[in-house]
């Protein structure tokens, strides 16, 4: 992963344009919500590390966890893979680490 000086952060098929709130996947812009798009920049400036739901919550909802967190960060990283097309086999992709949280794998 890098990051230029335009606030973007690329690998090989992902970029985050942190400054214009865009994303675009193997070069296609993808649309997300607000919440999708905190939840997907947040595990993109942790790459490869697991991050629980409650670490997932707090910073995107910016209140504690108060028993929701997974529930509600499941919902949205399932839509974060639909519309991305995400699949294991990808050089990104979203794995989650049952009863833990979630780490986006990068090659």
């Amino acid at each position: 992963m890098k990051r230029n000086k335009q606030q973007c952060f690329v690998s090989k098929t992902l970029e985050i344009q942190t400054d214009q709130r865009r994303v675009f996947c193997q070069g296609r812009e993808v649309f997300l919500t607000i919440t999708e798009y905190e939840i997907l920049l947040y595990l993109f400036q942790n790459p490869n590390r697991v991050l629980t739901y409650s670490q997932i919550y707090e910073r995107v909802w910016r209140e504690p966890d108060y028993g929701e967190a997974r529930k509600l960060v499941s919902h949205h990283v399932q839509a974060i893979r639909r519309k991305l097309k995400l699949k294991e086999e990808a050089a990104i992709c979203l794995r989650c680490v049952r009863e833990v949280g979630y780490s986006l794998k990068m090659e």
